[in-house]
C-alpha cells in the first residue's frame, strides 16, 4: 500500500503521474482546502491520460482507491477550521497595515467607502468592522487597535469628519469656504452638505463643536450677508482705485455688475428695506 498521507504526500502522489480519478481525490481537496494549489496538477494529469473518464477508471487500481479514500476519511475537520481562522486573521492584519499606511499619509482614518488602497477596498472593510462591533462580534483586541488609530464607530460622526476634511481641502485650494451649492469634491456633494450644516445651525441642531470648527475655516452662516459683503469689498476696491464711490450703472467690477448692485441698494433704502448696518456701511464710503 502506498504511503500518501499529509499535504506533501498528496503533492508527490499527483506529481508521480499514477492513475487516479478526481472523484476520489476531491474529498481530500475539499477537506484540506488545497484546490487552488492542486487544480493545475489535476488538470495536467488528466490531460496527459488522453482518455475518457471510463478509460481512466479502468487504470485505477484497487489499492490506489483504498489509499486515497483512507486518507480522505482520516482527515479531521479541525485543521480546516484552524486554517480558515488563520486565513481571516492574516487578511485582517493585511488590511490593518494598509489602514496604518493610510493614516500615516493622511493624518486620519476617515476612509471614504469607495476608497481603494493597494488594490483593497479599505473603506468597505472599515464599514464591515463597524458592523461586527455593533453586533458584538469584533474582538476586543481588534477594537482597541482600530481605536488607537482614531477609528470612529458612529457612522454619522465619521461621515461628518470626512466631509469636513474635504471642506478644509476646498478652503485651502480656493482661499474661502463658500462652497457653491452644486459643487462636488471627490464625488461628495460638498455644497449640499454645507447647506445642510447651515440649516442645522438655524434650527439649533448643530452642536457647538462642529459650529466652531466650521467657523474656524471661514464658513459664513448667512449666505445673503456673505454675498452682500463680497460686493461691498468690490465697492471698496473701486473707491480705492477711482477715489470716489460714484459707480456708473453699467460698470462691472471683477465680472460683477457693481453699478446695478449699488442702484438696487438705493432702491431698498428708499423703500426702507435696507438693513441698517448695510445702510451705515454704504454711507461711510459716500454712497446714498
Amino acid at each position: 500500500m502506498h504511503n500518501i498521507g499529509g499535504y506533501q504526500g498528496i503533492e508527490r502522489f499527483i506529481a508521480s503521474g499514477q492513475p487516479y480519478h478526481t472523484q476520489h481525490i476531491q474529498p481530500i481537496l475539499q477537506k484540506q482546502q488545497l484546490s487552488q494549489v492542486l487544480d493545475g496538477s489535476i488538470a495536467g494529469v488528466e490531460e496527459n491520460t488522453k482518455g475518457t473518464n471510463q478509460a481512466i477508471m479502468e487504470r485505477i487500481s484497487k489499492s490506489h482507491k483504498e489509499d486515497i479514500m483512507k486518507l480522505a476519511e482520516s482527515i479531521s475537520p479541525q485543521p480546516n477550521q484552524k486554517s480558515k481562522k488563520n486565513y481571516h486573521s492574516e487578511q485582517w492584519e493585511n488590511n490593518y497595515r494598509i489602514l496604518i499606511k493610510f493614516y500615516k499619509r493622511e493624518g486620519h482614518t476617515q476612509v471614504l467607502e469607495q476608497h481603494i488602497e493597494d488594490g483593497r477596498k479599505l473603506g468597505v472593510w472599515l464599514i464591515y468592522q463597524r458592523q461586527r462591533k455593533k453586533i458584538g462580534k469584533l474582538t476586543k483586541n481588534y477594537e482597541r487597535r482600530l481605536e488607537d488609530v482614531g477609528v470612529m464607530w458612529e457612522i454619522f460622526s465619521e461621515r461628518w469628519e470626512i466631509n469636513y476634511r474635504l471642506l478644509v481641502k476646498f478652503q485651502k485650494r480656493e482661499g474661502h469656504a463658500n462652497v457653491p451649492q452644486r459643487h462636488t469634491e471627490e464625488n461628495v456633494k460638498l455644497g449640499m452638505w454645507l447647506k445642510k450644516q447651515r440649516q442645522r445651525k438655524k434650527i439649533g441642531k448643530l452642536d457647538k463643536g462642529s459650529e466652531k470648527k466650521l467657523e474656524d475655516i471661514g464658513v459664513v452662516w448667512n449666505i445673503f450677508f456673505n454675498e452682500w459683503e463680497s460686493k461691498y469689498q468690490l465697492l471698496l476696491k473701486f473707491l480705492k482705485r477711482e477715489g470716489h464711490s460714484y459707480v456708473p450703472l453699467t460698470h462691472n467690477e471683477d465680472s460683477i455688475m457693481l453699478g446695478r448692485w449699488l442702484e438696487y441698494q438705493r432702491i431698498l433704502k428708499k423703500e426702507k428695506k435696507l438693513d441698517k448696518n448695510f445702510e451705515r456701511k454704504l454711507e461711510d464710503v459716500g454712497v446714498l
